[in-house]
């Protein structure tokens, strides 16, 4: 859980250091959700296929009048680490928010995101 979401219950806290894999695997976490933000900025349209963790797997099905984008470049590349750093900047806050799956499936419906829909 992260730290902004509030105890309910009796709980047990415990603080990660780097060293521990829960800490790396929140960071990763966390990084993947930038990642993909920075992402979608760069590319609009592009559809995110699956968050593993850390592990984004990304299909490039942006629209580049009339055909798609299917290989990333070197150059895209550093356009994804500008962005990054760009928006690791501005020290955005993730907030969780609980939806119902009916929300859910409007949200991306009106989002175009047909990956998230399956």
């Amino acid at each position: 859980m992260d730290l902004t979401r509030p105890l309910e219950t009796d709980a047990s806290l415990v603080l990660h250091k780097w060293e521990d894999e829960a800490a790396k695997h929140a960071f990763w976490h966390s990084s993947a959700h930038l990642m993909a933000e920075a992402i979608e900025n760069l590319f609009p349209g592009t559809k995110i296929r699956d968050r593993s963790g850390y592990r984004e797997r990304i299909s490039i099905t942006t629209l580049i009048p009339g055909k798609m984008k299917e290989v990333i470049t070197e150059a895209d590349l550093v356009s994804m680490r500008i962005k990054l750093k760009e928006l690791a900047a501005r020290n955005l806050v993730f907030t969780r928010k609980n939806v119902s799956k009916k929300e859910a499936m409007e949200f991306f419906t009106e989002k175009g995101d047909e990956y998230k829909l399956n």
